[in-house]
């Protein structure tokens, strides 16, 4: 690990990730260009960090979305499920997908988080759905169910 000249500096890191990536990597390819490479590997090392830190939060709400997402298509009636939700439904697989495939040390994240995500997500469709019981979704619902919506007429109801 690199270590860091002053505190001040380390907490100007901090700042400037926090703000923005984009501008942080351009320092830290300046400080390259210029041969200090103590400072490069300071920035790019605070930059990843935040990364990091950023999509693991990314991977909880995507999480916590899906699942909530799942529950509620499983348990809402026919006329209230609206296809916008399986898009959503699909989207959050997708991201989650997606994240994990960029950076697979968030694997044991997300293994260690399902069941928490999964207790999230129902507590929240609780309120949703009025304390209404809510059935855990299992892995297939979450994960590799094809949920399908029929567009509710009320005349065959």
């Amino acid at each position: 690990m690199i270590k860091i000249n002053t505190v001040e500096k380390a907490q100007d890191l901090y700042e400037l990730a926090q703000e923005a990536p984009y501008p942080m990597a351009k320092r830290a390819l300046d400080a390259l260009k210029n041969g200090n490479y103590e400072e490069a590997g300071q920035i790019l090392e605070e930059l990843l960090q935040h990364l990091g830190k950023k999509n693991t939060y990314r991977l909880w709400d995507y999480l916590q979305e899906l699942i909530f997402r799942v529950i509620l298509w499983k348990q809402l009636p026919e006329n209230e499920k609206e296809g916008l939700w399986l898009n959503e439904i699909n989207k959050y697989r997708e991201q989650i997908a997606l994240l994990l495939y960029k950076q697979p040390e968030l694997e044991t994240i997300f293994e260690e988080r399902l069941d928490k995500a999964i207790s999230t997500a129902k507590e929240l469709a609780e309120t949703y759905l009025e304390n209404q019981f809510i059935v855990t979704p299992s892995w297939e619902d979450i994960f590799e169910t094809e949920h399908h919506w029929e567009i509710f007429n009320p005349q065959k109801a």
